[in-house]
């Protein structure tokens, strides 16, 4: 293999030959011993030029590791129970996840199904939690939002549950969909889910172009390689850094995310029902949606909304050089306009607010 990248200098390992090493693996440890396989690996966007790489890979040549593992698994007396490990669901930033993706679509997932049904390894049945519930369910926060507005802060840990996505996403025509294995892959979520009526639920909102530069802010190191060190060389402009964001990003998450995600879950449309614009908050029932502007704007009112003294939401770590960086010029116009005709925009702000933020984000 060649690099692309001349200054490569991270490593590009076999797959197949990492494979076949494991099947040939023949030696016992001492100790009880839970295995774990991968379905791929390239950490380079944690990395940039620097990360570690297993080439070739491919859903039959996880399957085939898998089904190793679980058969050596099932035969060993020592281990308490026939329990193997995957790395990972969606370690996105590490090119390690079983999630479908645009070029395998549910191929990873199904191999999974496939070497657990082949040797006779089924899952265990128990609920798997993507985060450990409070004891006093009733009276935990699900703080329940579409990511990149904010994170929660002074509030005693084990009362907040924090999640983006409980329903299963829409995906598109060509992966073949195959709903009831989806929901079996969603299961954790989903249990969390249905448990979504006993809970407090707190949703952030943001004007979307606010909550879209903040999501692509702490995402650029992905979509950039080698960004600190081309920051701190003076070697990257602002009209890169547009181009990026406008090309990459996926810009309509905030206009599509209460109703793929919120209203599937939670039973409410939400762009349906009216919102106290005037006060910056709603409640429906025990769900409660604030927008970020007023929590900033009154750090005491989120404590007084969920009756907790001190709790407050805070603004997620970025990079302040290259937030200034990408402020250094107005968004094109065309894009702000679009972001604020949405109908997400104006159920939660006035004429008068969005005009606001559509004169800062197009004459920075």
């Amino acid at each position: 293999m060649r690099p692309i990248n001349p200054d490569f200098k991270g490593y590009a390992f076999s797959y197949p030959t990492l494979v076949n090493n494991k099947l040939a693996q023949k030696a016992k440890p001492k100790y009880p011993l839970f295995e774990t396989a991968f379905p791929m690996w390239d950490n380079a966007a944690r990395k940039p030029g620097n990360g570690n790489t297993f080439a070739c890979s491919s859903p039959e040549l996880y399957k085939l590791w898998l089904s190793h593992i679980c058969r050596k698994t099932k035969a060993d007396p020592a281990l308490p129970e026939p329990m193997v490990f995957v790395n990972a669901w969606n370690e996105w930033a590490e090119g390690a996840h079983l999630e479908p993706d645009r070029r395998y679509g549910y191929a990873y997932l199904k191999a999974t199904r496939e070497a657990l049904t082949e040797t006779s390894i089924e899952p265990s049945g128990k609920e798997v939690e993507p985060v450990a519930a409070p004891k006093d369910l009733e009276r935990a926060v699900l703080l329940y939002d579409m990511g990149f507005v904010g994170a929660p802060e002074s509030i005693p840990q084990g009362t907040v549950i924090h999640a983006h996505a409980l329903a299963p996403p829409r995906l598109p025509e060509t992966f073949k969909l195959d709903i009831g294995f989806w929901r079996e892959a969603f299961a954790g979520a989903r249990g969390l889910a249905e448990k979504a009526s006993k809970l407090t639920v707190l949703t952030v909102v943001q004007e979307p172009v606010g909550r879209n530069v903040n999501a692509f802010l702490r995402l650029a190191h992905t979509f950039i390689k080698r960004l600190p060190e081309r920051l701190q060389a003076n070697d990257i402009c602002v009209d890169e850094l547009h181009e990026i964001f406008l090309e990459f990003l996926d810009q309509d998450v905030p206009a599509r995310w209460f109703e793929e995600q919120f209203e599937p879950v939670l039973g409410i449309d939400v762009l349906s029902q009216p919102f106290e614009r005037s006060r910056g908050y709603a409640t429906y029932d025990q769900r409660l949606i604030v927008r970020r502007e007023n929590l900033k704007s009154d750090p005491a009112l989120l404590g007084q909304l969920l009756g907790i003294e001190g709790a407050m939401m805070a603004d997620s770590p970025e990079d302040p050089d290259l937030r200034k960086l990408f402020q250094s010029k107005a968004l094109p116009s065309p894009y702000v306009e679009e972001m604020y005709s949405s109908a997400y925009a104006k159920h939660f702000y006035t004429d008068e607010e969005l005009a606001g933020f559509q004169w800062y984000w197009s004459s920075i």
